[in-house]
């Protein structure tokens, strides 16, 4: 993911180069990880699991519509 995505790549002595072919040159990501506790994503305290498609459903709705918010807002 780093390598392919990001702006810097990995150089055989673990250094990092600027990657001129990376996404970020020409978009944004954002990687949504759910649900906590699997992929990268961690916690420290006890949360609630969502349960249902349903559920994750209606929470990534939300999430996406506040994302498209914050952008505007910065627009």
């Amino acid at each position: 993911m780093f390598y392919e995505n990001g702006p810097f790549k990995i150089n055989k002595n673990m250094s990092l180069a600027w990657n001129e072919y990376g996404w970020d040159q020409v978009s944004n990501l954002m990687y949504v990880d759910q649900p906590v506790g699997t992929g990268f994503s961690y916690t420290t305290t006890k949360v609630i699991s969502v349960m249902t498609r349903r559920e994750l459903a209606m929470i990534y709705m939300i999430f996406c519509r506040l994302s498209l918010m914050v952008v505007k807002i910065r627009a």
